[in-house]
């Protein structure tokens, strides 16, 4: 076991990434290697490193396993899903002198409650959530709360939030701005559009856009155009609970 997470702290160190690229690579590992399940040893790094199936709490103590190997600091936090009133674990990370948290369970698509509140059409299905990786403070604190047992630091920053890292995070509705930042996509031959806002008003005011006004057919003619085709089919659904809006076309 030590022999693995050695290995993988080795290799992440040797990619000579900054200290958000390493946690980063971290998140991603113990999501891709391990399945969210009750297992042995689940409440610790056994199940992670060892059987590759656990649950919170073997997730948040590997992240902090790796990532004391790697120098950066993390601590490991007890709590409560405020949803379901169940405990739960995650972490909070320094990163150039501010606090983030981090939470690959909920990053798993296998957990269940990684899907937020009303995922219509399904389109988290399968795919890594990056919501939990250094998320909106305010927006992870609706989710979770910490026990009182210690005195944590505050995480107030979302300048490492990995939206905003990627360039999908918005903190207004504009449909100019999103218009460009989609054709822009399209131009480099993406069809998938994953966008985040950064509070309710302005994921609202995209969904009525978007979806009741139409709009969304501009872009659909766009992705035409580009592609040179006649037709296009379009899957498309949002989640209230992490603002989440995502398309994904498809020529016909």
């Amino acid at each position: 076991m030590e022999e693995t997470a050695d290995a993988i702290a080795g290799e992440i160190d040797g990619a000579q990434g900054s200290p958000y690229e390493k946690v980063k690579a971290v998140y991603e590992y113990i999501i891709n290697n391990t399945q969210y399940m009750d297992a042995q040893d689940d409440q610790n790094i056994v199940s992670v490193f060892q059987n590759h199936q656990s649950v919170c709490a073997g997730y948040a103590s590997s992240v902090k396993y790796i990532l004391d190997r790697l120098g950066i600091p993390c601590i490991y936090v007890q709590g409560t899903s405020l949803e379901t009133g169940i405990g739960h674990a995650w972490n909070i990370v320094e990163l150039d002198g501010e606090y983030y948290y981090v939470d690959a369970t909920y990053g798993d698509p296998d957990s269940a409650d990684s899907q937020g509140s009303g995922d219509t059409e399904g389109i988290l299905d399968d795919i890594m959530l990056y919501d939990y990786l250094c998320p909106v403070p305010g927006e992870y604190e609706a989710l979770c709360k910490a026990d009182d047992d210690f005195t944590l630091p505050v995480c107030q920053s979302d300048a490492y939030n990995y939206y905003a890292m990627t360039g999908d995070y918005f903190t207004s509705y504009d449909f100019q701005q999103i218009y460009e930042y989609c054709t822009g996509k399209m131009d480099e031959g993406a069809s998938d559009m994953l966008m985040k806002f950064a509070d309710q008003a302005s994921y609202e005011a995209a969904g009525a856009d978007l979806f009741t006004e139409g709009n969304l057919d501009k872009l659909s003619q766009y992705y035409m155009n580009v592609q040179g085709i006649s037709h296009v089919e379009f899957r498309y659904g949002n989640v209230d609970g992490l603002h989440l809006i995502r398309f994904i076309f498809t020529a016909s």
